[in-house]
């Protein structure tokens, strides 16, 4: 096989410069690379039953050396391939390449990933028998996987007490220095609370039905773009003319209901609508609106990172309307399924760096003030969750608080708007609390008290 010339699709020199160094160099940082590698990522069948021979010795926390590895290799079946191992040993390199190779045995594997799929493709479409949106769909997903895993695994860093508090104080300097900025919503008194939001972080948003859960979340991706981030909208609920129409209602400042008549719209709310359409526009903004799987919403988020050049944040609207992996295995109950969900999501938010804002519904009807144990179908929401906010629209002047608001409260209803409290109901790292907003049904929009 070693005969073989070194093509694009492989290449035999760098497998077994690899494989020689971490079987002569027992050094942490050196060993540590096996936590990158797998077996099907090297070409040469003997490295790759080496490099399992030596996964499963660090998996068992045993030492790679030669000699374990001829022990395991025999346990495996695989002793025929000793003299491939104690020759790559022999050949010896300086560790300080071993990145260097494992980066060309990276691209080699991606290459050969790339020739399967396009295989597929190319004999799936001369099968007149199969829908070509399934091919397609089929060979998003592959290649989606394909870029996800193509990624090297983060740099092995430093645990001690000591490296993690001063990667905390750098942390702290870059955001003090304005070289790591939180998302800030706009809304004073709320960011107070939240102290902004990070990379990796959830936002959940509760609410009953009807109470403004896609406004509050449109209110803060309007916020978020305006201050020239990059965003993802995945709407399980309503299709992506529908939301787009609740986005030209926000940014045009013309009436929701307006917008199911058309016919009797006047000129200069087209000239609004036509300069909210050109407004959101220049936005960096992507909808999904057929996301059902969180692998789909990953897809999604690599495709949007890639086109804009970067992500920020994405909202899911809302979780309960998400449906498990097919391949994630079968689950018990919807409650299970939504935590396995929950768990996915956070994941993936620490994963991509962005902040992800969940819609949640709640458990119950009713007046009162929802509280956190609500959240509809899991407690493993709350878990996951970072911060925690409920929307409460109190419908009797009795139930306002303050009641100093209460004057507020009739005004707002008079004019057809609602006095919304925005319950922080769990706060990671901020401070539990209450803001109060004005919400405006017809507009979409979410506003400052008086603003």
């Amino acid at each position: 096989m070693n005969g073989e010339a070194n093509s694009p699709y492989f290449d035999h020199a760098a497998e077994k410069r690899v494989v020689g160094i971490l079987l002569v160099e027992p050094q942490p940082r050196v060993q540590d690379v096996l936590d990158e590698l797998e077996p099907d990522m090297f070409h040469d069948i003997p490295a790759a039953q080496v490099i399992k021979a030596m996964k499963q010795l660090r998996a068992a926390r045993h030492g790679v050396d030669l000699v374990t590895v001829n022990d395991q290799l025999s346990k495996n079946g695989d002793a025929g391939v000793l003299d491939y191992a104690v020759d790559a040993a022999g050949d010896w390199t300086p560790p300080t390449q071993i990145g260097e190779y494992v980066s060309i045995i990276r691209q080699c594997h991606m290459r050969r990933q790339l020739r399967i799929v396009s295989g597929n493709v190319t004999y799936a479409s001369a099968d007149a028998t199969q829908d070509p949106k399934t091919i397609l769909t089929d060979a998003r997903t592959r290649l989606a996987n394909i870029a996800e895993s193509a990624a090297p695994a983060q740099e092995q860093r430093d645990g001690s007490a000591l490296a993690v508090s001063v990667r905390a104080m750098s942390k702290l300097q870059d955001q003090a220095t304005g070289r790591i900025k939180p998302l800030k919503t706009g809304f004073n008194e709320l960011d107070k609370l939240t102290g902004g939001f990070f990379g990796g972080e959830i936002l959940v948003i509760g609410a009953r039905p009807g109470t403004g859960k896609t406004a509050i979340a449109l209110e803060l991706t309007r916020r978020f773009l305006e201050t020239g981030k990059a965003g993802l909208f995945a709407s399980l609920e309503m299709s992506d003319t529908q939301l787009a129409n609740r986005m030209i209602a926000a940014y045009g400042g013309v009436n929701a209901m307006r917008l199911r008549q058309a016919e009797t719209l006047t000129e200069n709310e087209w000239d609004a609508i036509a300069d909210a359409v050109a407004y959101i526009g220049n936005q960096r903004l992507w909808i999904s609106e057929r996301v059902r799987t969180v692998d789909q919403l990953r897809n999604d988020l690599l495709k949007a990172r890639e086109k804009w050049g970067g992500l920020d944040f994405a909202v899911v609207d809302y979780i309960q309307l998400m449906g498990g992996s097919s391949t994630s295995g079968r689950v018990e109950n919807r409650n299970q399924e939504v935590g396995k969900i929950s768990r996915e999501l956070k994941i993936l938010a620490v994963e991509q760096n962005i902040v992800l804002i969940v819609l949640s519904q709640l458990n119950r009807e009713g007046t009162e003030r929802p509280t956190i144990n609500q959240l509809r179908e899991s407690g493993q929401i709350e878990q996951d969750a970072d911060m925690i906010m409920l929307l409460y629209s109190p419908q009797r002047a009795d139930d306002v608080r303050p009641q100093e608001m209460i004057e507020q409260w009739r005004r707002m209803t008079a004019h057809g708007s609602r006095l919304v409290e925005c319950i922080l109901a769990k706060a990671r790292n901020g401070t539990n609390g209450v803001t109060l907003l004005e919400f405006v049904p017809g507009l979409m929009r979410y506003l400052p008290i008086g603003g």
